[in-house]
């Protein structure tokens, strides 16, 4: 792995991810793309020693070790350091690609760089090697010549990544960083873009710091090919263009008691059809806002999400949303229609999601005397200090991002104020916001005067800008 600002390539043992031995490079050289031939490891490299910024040097594996080569065959060893090296995956050549239009090939066989071509003055996107002779700079398809075959269509988008299969590949474009991408399969034998299908959002393009992109690494088992997209990665099955539904979206509800409103901020059940060919959690954090080949949005702001199947997904409301809402699913069946609702300021719901024995669905009230939930065997009992885990509570103070956990310094509190009653009697909250290290979960800090009703089931009721939500509790004196 090479380094933009240190002379060293780090190496690491994929099967126990230990650090091994890095290797040097000559000083003032650093070490932007490297690529391994059946014959040389090449590496090219910014170069400050006072000649061309961009060289080439060719690395001694064993030794650890980098020497700048002298030549590039007949050929001067002046470059650009924001180009980049691809290898074929048989190991015959690399392709060497600057930006101001220069191409190089490196032929393993004869061990030095034998083609040279400079058709243009310009060049960007994504850029792929194959081992049949066939190369892929942007949207042009060249041959062993580096003389372009075939030209790309581009009105898809920027060329942002392209991997061979044997003699045919996988190829994406993005119109904009914020628009979904496209995938589409290439055969230059039968057509240059085959089932072009779009992907849950933009993958990884050129920039100007990084003009090439590599961003598409389809598993050698043909299970799933990988793409580095905005958010980090999206895995899609081999067969992603095959015949599918377009997803459906039918009620959005909070995630605590599965009723409605719901509020910024606050955690939410998607119900629908079609909503994710797969079923997959994830504990990342932040939350991902694509999932599963799933991305959801609401008034065009993605939402984080942390589960996802074909009838479900559970995620985290943007804090930035509110009055009436639409929401939007994309999935590799297509987009679905709009769904429309509203998002109250607040929407306070209590978990329901509490285990004590054989006791399930129990709603997560704790009793801070001895930490566990308020049941009808551990009731309520006047001055009892209570904790209540709930979502819905709205905005905060600070703000926190959707998708990141809460801070415990400062804490982020509730900006309108929840009152709690406990058979019509007020109880003091000292405390009434985010969960500290949770995302999208709220706790309401409470305690019980000393004149409560007692009963069997006793109304613990929490209101809040207009909504409000019930749960009974047995309390004794």
């Amino acid at each position: 792995m090479g380094h933009d600002n240190s002379q060293q390539a780090y190496v690491y043992d994929l099967n126990t991810f230990e650090t091994l031995m890095p290797i040097d490079f000559p000083g003032g050289h650093y070490p932007r793309s490297i690529a391994e031939s059946g014959k040389g490891l090449l590496a090219l490299v910014r170069s400050v020693t006072g000649g061309p910024p961009g060289v080439i040097d060719r690395i001694d594996f064993a030794a650890r070790k980098a020497t700048l080569l002298p030549s590039l065959g007949v050929y001067n060893n002046k470059l650009r350091e924001d180009g980049m090296l691809v290898p074929s995956p048989n190991g015959a050549t690399i392709l060497a690609a600057i930006p101001d239009g220069n191409l190089m090939l490196y032929d393993a066989n004869a061990d030095t760089f034998t083609v040279s071509r400079k058709d243009t003055t310009a060049l960007q996107g994504a850029l792929a090697a194959s081992s049949y002779s066939s190369y892929v700079v942007g949207n042009n398809l060249l041959n062993s010549s580096l003389v372009v075959q075939a030209t790309m269509e581009s009105s898809s988008g920027t060329s942002s990544g392209f991997a061979f299969v044997d003699q045919w590949g996988f190829r994406t474009t993005v119109p904009a960083a914020s628009a979904p991408g496209v995938i589409q399969r290439v055969d230059p034998s039968q057509s240059l873009g085959i089932k072009p299908t779009r992907m849950v959002e933009a993958p990884v393009g050129p920039t100007k710091a990084v003009p090439f992109v590599r961003s598409l690494a389809p598993l050698y088992d043909r299970s799933a090919v990988i793409a580095a997209t905005v958010s980090g990665f999206t895995v899609m099955p081999w067969n992603y263009d095959a015949a599918v539904a377009p997803p459906r979206i039918k009620s959005v509800v909070n995630a605590a008691d599965g009723t409605t409103p719901v509020a910024p901020g606050g955690l939410i059940s998607v119900y629908g059809q079609q909503m994710s060919p797969v079923n997959i959690a994830t504990s990342q954090i932040p939350l991902p806002t694509a999932l599963g080949e799933s991305c959801l949005t609401v008034n065009g702001v993605p939402l984080p999400v942390m589960f996802v199947s074909g009838t479900q997904i559970n995620g985290q409301l943007p804090f930035n949303v509110d009055g009436s809402a639409t929401m939007t699913l994309r999935t590799p069946g297509g987009i679905s229609d709009n769904f429309y609702f509203s998002i109250y300021p607040a929407a306070p719901s209590i978990f329901r999601s509490g285990t004590a024995g054989p006791m399930t669905g129990l709603a997560t009230v704790v009793r801070a005397d001895n930490n566990e939930l308020v049941t009808p065997t551990n009731p309520l009992h006047p001055n009892d200090s209570i904790v209540i885990y709930a979502t819905g509570l709205g905005r905060t103070d600070p703000a926190v991002d959707a998708g990141l956990p809460a801070p415990a310094d400062p804490l982020a509190g509730a900006i309108i104020a929840p009152q709690v009653t406990l058979g019509g009697v007020l109880l003091n909250v000292s405390y009434a916001g985010l969960a500290p290290g949770q995302v999208g979960v709220y706790q309401i800090n409470a305690s019980v005067p000393f004149k409560v009703p007692e009963g069997i089931s006793v109304p613990l009721v929490v209101s809040q800008g207009g909504s409000a939500t019930t749960l009974n509790v047995r309390v004794v004196n």
